[in-house]
């Protein structure tokens, strides 16, 4: 589902971030979905494992988080079946 992309480093965020281990899924633009584990957590951010791929750098998905609702995240970088992705709206 998802595919590889270019890596950019997750040193560049810029909120510290907690563990956490959070069920989700990953839903695409054109909607299809693929589930996830949000692996860290920050007011601005998370880590992300996905087990269908990786998302693509610059790519917009919409997160929904077990018990948590749906969070709108678009991706800063992607690498071995994990991705950096920043909160938007």
């Amino acid at each position: 589902m998802l595919t590889r992309a270019s890596v950019q480093s997750p040193e560049r965020r810029r909120g510290s971030r907690r563990p956490v281990e959070l069920r989700a899924f990953a839903v695409q633009n054109c909607g299809q979905a693929a589930e996830a584990r949000i692996d860290d957590l920050s007011y601005d951010g998370c880590g992300l494992s996905c087990d269908d791929g990786e998302p693509e750098r610059g790519e917009q998905l919409e997160l929904r988080v077990v018990r948590l609702g749906i969070i709108n995240a678009e991706v800063c970088w992607s690498e071995d079946g994990r991705a950096g992705c920043r909160f938007i709206g």
